[in-house]
This record gives structure tokens, sequence and C-alpha cells, in this order.
């Protein structure tokens, strides 16, 4: 498949059809995306900033190596997504499904997961930085010890991260 990169500043995207999409190297600046379809697409090496992705289908994505800076996330499914290697910074994922998703060696820097499913999503060996995971749902997460401290959690979520750093409950 031939890579077609995306280069958006300053749009407005309504219920745009870029699935299975080869983009990768793509720039999406200043850019409102409502209802978009992303399933399996390639944005891979591509930089995503002072964006917004509303309502939108991102599920199996390859962000790999991109950097996603001041984006916010609102309402999406985004899971089986693949942000290996990437740069978040700023980034909030509100109201997301980012289940089985793998962040793996990222940067995750001042970024706020709001009510989101994390479930089984896989942060080995990313840099964690001032993460806040309030109001998420965490089983099955897989962070380091060393992470923990990054974290911001809620009182429901205590015990699960207990686990993690492995206190003993009883």
């Amino acid at each position: 498949m031939k890579s077609h990169e995306l280069n958006w500043d300053t749009r407005t995207i309504d219920h745009q059809d870029y699935s299975n999409g080869a983009h990768s190297c793509s720039y999406i600046k200043s850019t409102d995306i409502i209802g978009g379809n992303f399933l399996s697409s390639d944005f891979s090496d591509s930089k995503l900033e002072k964006s917004t992705f509303n309502s939108s289908r991102l599920s199996a994505i390859d962000l790999n190596r991109s950097i996603i800076k001041d984006v916010l996330f609102k309402s999406c499914k985004i899971n089986a997504a693949s942000f290996i290697q990437s740069k978040c910074k700023k980034v909030i994922f509100s109201e997301c499904d980012l289940s089985d998703s793998d962040f793996q060696g990222a940067e995750i820097i001042n970024v706020v997961f709001k009510d989101c499913d994390i479930t089984n999503v896989n942060f080995s060996h990313a840099i964690c930085k001032n993460i806040d995971l309030r109001g998420s749902k965490l089983n099955g997460a897989r962070f380091s010890s060393d992470q923990l401290k990054a974290l911001t959690i809620d009182l429901s979520q205590a015990s699960y991260v207990a686990l993690l750093s492995g206190v003993k409950i009883t």
C-alpha cells in the first residue's frame, strides 16, 4: 500500500473515513476531527498537535514513533492502538476506550486518562511523568514499579496500584 501523507492545518474534518489508510509521516495541526474513522490506519512517524478528536474510531491505529502534543481525544475508541516509542505530551484522553493498546518505550508526559478504559494497556519501558489516571479502569494495565510514582490515582484504583508495587493486601 502506498503511503499518502496528510497535511492538515486549521481545519474541521467531519465524519470522514480514513480506515485502513497508509498515512505515515502526516502532519495534523489545529484540526478538529468529529466522528472520523481511522480504523487500522498507519500514522507512524506523524505529528499531531493542538487538535481534537471527538467521537472518532481509531482502533488498531499505528502511531508508532509519532509526536502527539496538546491533543484532546474525547469519547474515542482507540483500542488495540500502537503508540510504541511515541512522544505524548499534554495529551488528554477523556472517556476513551484504549484497552489493549501499547505504549512500550513511549514518552508519556503530562497526560490525562480521564474516565477511560485502559484495561491491558502496556506501558513497559515507557518514560512516565505526571500521568493522571483518575476515574479510569486499570485492570491488567502494565506499569513497572518505578513508573508508579508518576501516577495520580483515585481511591478506587489504590488497591490495584498497591498490588503492582508488590504490596501484600490481606
